[in-house]
């Protein structure tokens, strides 16, 4: 899963709303996936997650990492097992198992 979160400040989106801009078709079929290719895919941004995982043990935190063999998308663990420090390597159903066991605490 990913999560992302954008905020723009109020006084930011009262503007946008009194510029009273209109939106066209283009403007909403093609900057969306423009902006996605660019961002995400030409600058790698699917590695995001292995650099912040390499961060968090850096900070002394616990780190957990998928299987590559077991992973809908082996790529992504690779590279956060690349990036390291990993403490983990578990598969889908110890991972299961480990969040399971974090949410009754």
């Amino acid at each position: 899963m990913i999560l992302a979160v954008f905020a723009v400040e109020p006084l930011a989106a009262e503007q946008i709303v009194d510029q009273r801009t209109p939106v066209g078709w283009k403007h909403l079929a093609i900057n969306p996936p423009w902006t996605f290719f660019k961002t995400y895919v030409m600058r790698r941004g699917f590695l995001d997650g292995a650099e912040g995982l390499a961060a968090i043990g850096r900070a002394g935190g616990c780190t957990v990492v998928q299987e590559p063999g077991g992973a809908a998308v082996p790529f992504l663990p690779e590279a956060a097992l690349r990036e390291g420090p990993v403490d983990f390597v578990l598969s889908l159903a110890q991972l299961q198992s480990l969040f399971q066991t974090w949410g009754m605490k």
